[in-house]
């Protein structure tokens, strides 16, 4: 019998795929590796080894040429009694250049969770024995852990009791060590198990918080995908839970996966089965202020009804401000399988098809445990290629542009040509001209672990000359429009060089309209919106990098108005009603909408400059009580809420007036209305001839009762020539009616009047 073992390598990155780096080769079984980088371009793998009966952690550093900086099969870092099986684990890489891990051990008797904070020289900075999170009686595995950017750990892990609902832990430990959460912080809800969380960084010491809920049997639970914001003391910073997706039958699959957009959003993708026939594959943005950008639920990848869609995985593309998902694409029978892409926009419309776009046809042969990451206007996925009807697999990668088209020339790229059962692949997202891949690897015994890195053309090996990093900031924050904003590339640098250009394409349309030596450029828009913009770094050695992130010109809607006006009136008698002084938050003019709560509602009336007061008004035809509401909306169109709504009532109130002439002037007034008014005041007024007695007078009745008359009799005149004679009466209850007619003054007589 002949035994053929592959070549291995143990130093730098190789350029053969049949020669891949071997972190670990021990006896027993080397398992679930998993793989972070530091700003520096170093890189930390983890993995349980079981070389001595019992899953023992151990940890690798490697520089990014793919040489171990620690001995060969790193160093431990516990080996406290395991059970003999193990569950999910978690690790990261602080701002410092430490790595965190978390995972469960049953030092306690049960499983619990625990930290360990390690330095780039290998001690242990939060003990030999690390931090236990938790010390109970309840099953508690798969932690999680994040770092935030001010480099505080935070941990979480589902929690299962042997009855009841399971529920969600998290804890906060400082770079020293320190508790920030004291016990920790449980979150529950009862009559639903909260279950499988994760952590991402937010700003500052934020984190988001996405964890499942779900109800029903265990084995096909109902469950929804849900997200919050955490603020510095672990209180949540939304005012609701943001629904990914809501509670659906889920029967056994729990497959999520996520990658970051260039504004601080998450994209999710899942799968899951519909009525137990087919399995359809999801995607979902959501901005980093938790506001969902696609449609509720998610949107379909593939619209086939005919096949499974299954193991989606995102990538997104910073310089096109798209998102490409991977999936596995299966018969019904999941006998035939192949592999297939798809393409969003930010708002969840599929750009290749509703179908997607083929990549392998479907064969006899399986494609899976896909990882992907984005660079730039192309989307790369890292697989397992297998042999039909062995556990034989290589590892492959294959890159997509933005327009679905093959990269590289050989479309699909060997990373690790060795045909044998592979396990557990995880990949890095891009650094230093670079991505690397590591894996389980059983082509000599129960599992070793390797690694291989592949670049951006898809050549193998140390990168000869590593392209610059490119980053930029901008200031003020949250700019308004026409407001000079300052952008700052000096982030961006060059591993192994120097950056001698910037350049700065503002509109997104591929051309750089600005090009500068230093690293600083201003720009303004007029209106506001989302601009992407981008930024170009060349170095010495011509390499060029671009990145390209997302800015909002903010435009904040007028304030809600608040209507001031009288409270009660009478049928058909205009009234004013007015809101403001308005002050736009940016002084922008704006526009007011009124809805008179009687089925009319004005079109927007304005312009109006910032601070000025609207007055509007309207007459009702019916008595009731009204509902008066008005809102603005600024010359961007940004719409204020509702004002509260303001109180009005119409009561069934009229008058009827007769003037007569003669002997002086009598006026007759009748409340031809519905109910009694109070305190009538009556005003007669004489205009043109000359008057000499009697050009004014007035009076008041304290009450009228409906149908009841009230004459003002014989008011004494005295002049000459032709006169109009107006007569207004007033009440208490807001209604005004006035009434005009002429006639002729001849000494104490009125004549004519008509």
């Amino acid at each position: 019998m002949m035994i053929c073992w592959a070549p291995i390598i143990l130093g730098q990155w190789s350029s053969n795929p049949a020669q891949n780096t071997a972190i670990t080769i021990m006896s027993g079984e080397q398992a679930l590796p998993k793989i972070a980088v530091d700003d520096n371009g170093y890189a930390y793998v983890s993995w349980f080894s079981n070389d001595a009966g019992n899953y023992n952690v151990r940890l690798q550093r490697l520089d990014n040429n793919g040489n171990m900086v620690w001995p060969q099969n790193g160093i431990l870092v516990s080996n406290q009694p395991q059970d003999t099986w193990i569950t999910d684990y978690d690790l990261a890489v602080d701002p410092s250049g430490y790595a965190v891990v978390t995972f469960t051990d049953i030092r306690t008797g049960q499983s619990n969770p625990v930290g360990y904070r390690i330095s780039p020289n290998g001690d242990m900075m939060w003990g030999q024995n690390g931090i236990l999170l938790a010390n109970d009686n309840i099953f508690d595995p798969s932690p999680k852990v994040c770092v935030t950017t001010v480099g505080n750990s935070i941990f979480t892990w589902q929690s299962i009791p042997d009855s009841g609902d399971s529920s969600i832990r998290l804890q906060k430990i400082s770079p020293d060590g320190e508790l920030l959460w004291n016990d920790g912080i449980i979150l529950s809800e009862p009559g639903i198990d909260f279950t499988a969380p994760y952590l991402l960084p937010a700003e500052n010491d934020y984190v988001y918080l996405i964890w499942h809920k779900e109800t029903g049997p265990y084995y096909a639970p109902n469950r929804g995908l849900y997200v919050q914001k955490l603020d510095v003391d672990g209180g949540f910073m939304w005012t609701s839970d943001v629904e990914v997706y809501a509670p659906v039958p889920s029967g056994p699959v729990v497959y999520l996966k996520m990658c970051r957009d260039a504004s601080g959003g998450i994209v999710f993708s899942w799968y899951r089965s519909v009525d137990s026939t087919q399995f359809h594959s999801y995607v979902q943005r959501m901005d980093a202020d938790g506001t969902i950008g696609m449609p509720a639920n998610g949107v379909l990848a593939s619209t086939s009804t005919n096949r499974n869609h299954m193991y989606p995985v995102p990538a997104f593309l910073s310089q096109t401000q798209e998102i490409v998902l991977f999936f596995s694409e299966q018969d019904l029978n999941q006998n035939m399988r192949g592999m297939y892409a798809q393409k969003f926009d930010l708002q969840g419309n599929r750009l290749w098809g509703d179908e997607g776009l083929q990549l392998i046809g479907l064969s006899n042969n399986d494609y899976g445990l896909f990882t992907a990451d984005g660079k730039d206007n192309n989307a790369i996925c890292i697989y397992q290629a297998a042999v039909f009807g062995t556990m034989d697999a290589k590892m492959q990668a294959v890159m997509l542009d933005d327009q679905g088209d093959f990269v590289w020339t050989e479309h699909f790229i060997d990373l690790c040509s060795y045909q044998s059962e592979k396990l557990h692949n995880v990949m890095t997202t891009y650094y230093m001209g670079q991505w690397v891949a590591v894996w389980q690897d059983q082509r000599t015994d129960y599992g070793d672990i390797y690694a291989q890195n592949i670049q951006q053309d898809g050549s193998l090996g140390v990168v000869g000359n590593i392209p610059p990093v490119a980053d930029f900031t901008w200031t003020p924050l949250a700019p308004i429009p026409g407001e000079t904003i300052l952008f700052d590339a000096s982030a961006s640098y060059d591993p192994d060089g120097s950056i001698i250009l910037y350049e700065w394409d503002w509109n997104h349309d591929g051309t750089y309209e600005e090009t500068h030596t230093t690293p600083t450029a201003t720009h303004s828009w007029a209106a506001p919106g989302a601009y992407i913009v981008t930024v170009r770094v060349t170095d010495n050695a011509s390499q060029i990098t671009a990145k390209s992130k997302t800015v909002s010109i903010m435009n904040h809607a007028p304030p809600e108005p608040i209507i001031t006006g009288p409270t009660s009136g009478g049928m058909n008698q205009e009234y004013d009603f007015s809101v403001g002084p308005i002050t736009d938050p940016e002084g922008d003019s704006f526009y007011c909408l009124w809805d008179w709560g009687d089925g009319n509602i004005t079109d927007w009336l304005g312009p109006f400059s910032s601070g000025q007061i609207v007055t509007a008004s309207h007459a009702w035809t019916q008595p009731g009580e009204y509902q008066l509401r008005a809102k603005l909306k600024d010359s961007y169109d940004a719409e204020s809420n509702w004002s509260k709504p303001f109180e009005l009532t119409i009561l069934n109130i009229d008058f009827s007036l007769q003037i007569q002439g003669g002997f002086g002037i009598t006026a007759t007034m009748k409340n031809i209305g519905g109910t009694t008014i109070t305190d009538v005041q009556w005003t007669m007024t004489l205009t043109g001839g000359l008057v000499v007695l009697g050009k004014t007078k007035s009076g008041s009745v304290q009450s009228l009762e409906q149908n009841a008359t009230a004459t003002f009799k014989d008011v004494p005149v005295l002049g000459f020539g032709k006169t109009t004679i107006q007569v207004e009466v007033t009440c208490a209850e807001g209604i005004t009616v006035s009434k005009s007619v002429t006639g002729t003054v001849f000494l104490f007589f009125v004549l004519g009047v008509k």
